[in-house]
């Protein structure tokens, strides 16, 4: 049966080139855009969530009270006497690691000198996230104090190799520090507080500058990431947390806290010191915008599909009349439909392809099309099918109700006041959401060069 339709779909489809060639283009438009925003946020919602360890990673958050006592800043930092204090008063931290904020400073091989970003971290920054080594493993990777852990893309610019274990490179002209690993290039969709070029010992910090010896309360240079047991109550882990500031420090006016590291890019927004959303309502309007363009697409081809109802009438009243009911129509009519989606999805993957450089140059990312990934596959065809379900099921079970002496007399109007308001009801709400769509891109757009063209608060050309 599924053979005998898909035949009939394919030839009805090379019948009517015009409409099908209309109908395939609307389709694509309509889903290369909504591919392109689920993309990004796709993206945005896999933000430090790559690491087997992201469901029970959490990150130390402080509290700043003012004067009046309400907290009025809560920041992604903490003091260099925090971590060790809870790594030996807490036990379900599994893993704790300290490492300091971003930094660039000078790093060179030879004459060759490149300023990169460089970060100092304790060692269990190895156990924390899944770091991929080319060369090299989280054993041995910082057992040396002066050794350093480069970046594919880092060591490809120093020495045009990854095969590079035990090489020397000279960090700030004043030491020489061997290659221990070469670990892949962060996901781009990595926290700035996360990402480095390149990674050096705790131990090799301690060497360079004398605050990071010191356990000190009143510095809050530093980001602590803590590795919790799965079983761990998260509530009662910040409430010993307290509890063990307090013993240690009589004026604790700062609290601290734990947070999911994976939750901190989306729900980063905090008032009183209560975590009150963040970015997440961009995303919603993403997702938001995704839909309503697919279903733009999807109302103008059923407009189509009814405008050609006089057409397609005869072919229904002759099927009926030999026998062939309103199920085996309606299965008919969903298999043209998903065919010209499957097609249709194949021209949108082309369009993407197109513009989403463009796309990616506008919002400053690196947005691809997984093609190994069975994930990305699924949701492709999750769509597909999808598109193909709502674009098709008014028409099918609009012609299918056709009656066999209705059709034949050609008495066909236009399917009654039903079929006519709600023809009217699509277009209207299709306009409008049109509306909706071209002011929210006019908003989003300026609010991108806002940000683009802000000024930063200092002269960058005089910084050295």
């Amino acid at each position: 049966m599924f053979k005998l339709n898909l035949k009939i779909a394919l030839r009805n489809l090379w019948k009517n080139k015009t409409s099908s060639f209309i109908n395939v283009i609307g389709l694509a438009i309509g889903l290369a855009a909504c591919l392109m925003l689920l993309l990004y946020v796709t993206y945005e919602w896999n933000f430090d969530k790559q690491g087997k360890n992201a469901e029970h990673l959490y990150t130390i958050m402080t509290n700043i009270p003012g004067d009046n006592g309400k907290i009025t800043n809560t920041f992604e930092g903490s003091t260099t006497a925090l971590g060790p204090l809870l790594k030996e008063e807490i036990p379900e931290i599994k893993h704790l690691a300290r490492m300091n904020y971003l930094k660039k400073a000078l790093i060179a091989v030879g004459e060759n000198s490149y300023k990169k970003l460089g970060k100092f971290a304790e060692p269990e920054i190895l156990k924390l996230f899944d770091y991929q080594y080319i060369v090299g493993n989280a054993a041995t990777a910082m057992q040396n104090p002066k050794s350093i852990i480069l970046t594919e893309s880092t060591a490809k610019v120093l020495f045009g190799s990854t095969q590079i274990l035990n090489r020397v490179v000279k960090y700030q002209d004043i030491e020489d520090l061997t290659v221990s690993a070469v670990i892949r290039d962060l996901p781009d969709n990595t926290s700035a507080t996360l990402k480095f070029d390149y990674l050096m010992p705790w131990a090799f910090y301690e060497m360079v500058d004398a605050s990071a010896k010191e356990l000190n309360w009143g510095n809050f240079s530093f980001v602590t990431m803590a590795l919790l047991d799965p079983n761990a109550n998260i509530a009662k882990v910040n409430e010993k947390i307290d509890k063990v500031v307090k013993t240690h420090l009589e004026q604790a006016n700062q609290p601290y806290f734990l947070y999911p590291l994976s939750k901190l890019h989306l729900y980063g927004k905090f008032e009183n010191g209560v975590n009150v959303g963040g970015d997440i309502e961009q995303i919603y309007l993403f997702v938001a915008l995704a839909f309503g363009i697919l279903m733009i697409a999807c109302i103008n081809f059923m407009n189509m599909a009814t405008a050609k109802s006089e057409k397609r009438a005869k072919e229904v009243g002759i099927k009926k009349t030999i026998g062939a009911n309103r199920v085996s129509l309606i299965m008919q009519f969903l298999t043209e439909s998903m065919v010209l989606t499957f097609i249709a999805v194949i021209v949108a993957i082309a369009l993407l392809e197109i513009f989403l450089p463009t796309f990616n140059n506008l919002l400053s990312i690196k947005l691809s099309i997984g093609y190994f990934s069975a994930s990305s596959w699924m949701w492709i065809l999750g769509i597909v099918f999808l598109t193909g379900l709502i674009a098709g099921s008014y028409p099918a079970f609009y012609l299918s109700a056709f009656t066999p002496i209705q059709t034949l007399k050609k008495r066909i109007k236009s399917g009654g006041l039903l079929a006519i308001n709600l023809r009217q009801v699509l277009v209207v709400g299709q306009f409008c959401f049109a509306i909706v769509l071209i002011i929210s891109t006019m908003v989003i757009y300026r609010q991108i060069q806002f940000i683009k063209n802000r000024p930063m608060g200092v002269d960058v050309n005089a910084l050295v």
